[in-house]
C-alpha cells in the first residue's frame, strides 16, 4: 500500500508538471501572435492623415504666399484710406465755404454733385478691393492645394496609402492613431522641394504678385 501511494504521488507530480508546461508553452505563442498581428496591422495601414494647421504654419511656400497677400491687402487699404481722407478734406472745405457764403448756390450744387460722385467712386473701390482680396485668397488656397497634391502624388507613388486625409482643429475627426500621422514627413518634404526648386513654386509666387 505504501509503495502504491508513493507511485501515485509521483504520477501526480509528473502530471502537474506536464500541465504546467502545457499551460505556459501554449500561452506564449498566443502572446506572440497578438504582437505579430499588431505589427502587421500597423504595416498594412492604408490610411494616413496630415494636420493642415501645422502644415500651413510650417510650410514656407504658404508663408510666402500669405505674406504677399497681406502686403497686397495693406497696399490696397492704404490707397483706399488716402482717397477717403482726400474726400473728407474736400467735403469739409465745401461745408466751410457754404457756411461762410464764399460760393454761389450754383457753385455749391456743382461741388456737391462732384463730391457725391467721388463718394460713390470710393464706395465702389472699397467693394472692388474686397472682391479682389477674396479672389486672391481663393487663388492662394488653390495654389496651396495644388502644391500639396502634387507632392503627395509623388510621395505616395508606391501606392502604400489608399487615402490621405487632412485634419484640422474642430473638424469631425475625434481620434487618429499617431502612427498614421505623416505631417512632419510631408512638411519636411515640401520645404525641401520648395527651397531646392529653380523654376517652380518660388518663381510662381513672384509671377502671381506682378
Amino acid at each position: 500500500m505504501k509503495n502504491i501511494s508513493i507511485i501515485l504521488n509521483a504520477v501526480l507530480i509528473v502530471a502537474v508538471g506536464v500541465l504546467f508546461y502545457l499551460h505556459f508553452s501554449s500561452s506564449k505563442p498566443e502572446a506572440k501572435t497578438k504582437r505579430t498581428k499588431k505589427v502587421e496591422t500597423a504595416e498594412s495601414a492604408v490610411i494616413a492623415y496630415v494636420n493642415i494647421d501645422s502644415l500651413t504654419k510650417n510650410y514656407n511656400f504658404f508663408q510666402d504666399l500669405r505674406e504677399l497677400l497681406m502686403q497686397k491687402q495693406q497696399n490696397s487699404e492704404q490707397s483706399l484710406n488716402r482717397k477717403a481722407a482726400a474726400y473728407e478734406k474736400e467735403a469739409m472745405d465745401f461745408q466751410e465755404k457754404i457756411e461762410k457764403h464764399l460760393i454761389t448756390q450754383r457753385q455749391a450744387e456743382e461741388m456737391q454733385q462732384k463730391l457725391m460722385s467721388k463718394q460713390q467712386a470710393i464706395l465702389k473701390l472699397r467693394e472692388d478691393l474686397g472682391m479682389q482680396l477674396a479672389q486672391d485668397e481663393a487663388a492662394m488656397n488653390k495654389q496651396l492645394h495644388d502644391s500639396i497634391n502634387s507632392f503627395l502624388n509623388n510621395y505616395n507613388s508606391d501606392g502604400r496609402f489608399k487615402l490621405i486625409l487632412s485634419i484640422s482643429m474642430g473638424q469631425n475627426l475625434l481620434y487618429g492613431d499617431e502612427s498614421l500621422d505623416i505631417t512632419e514627413e510631408v512638411i519636411e518634404g515640401l520645404n525641401k522641394r520648395y527651397s531646392g526648386s529653380e523654376l517652380t513654386e518660388k518663381e510662381e509666387v513672384k509671377k502671381d504678385d506682378e
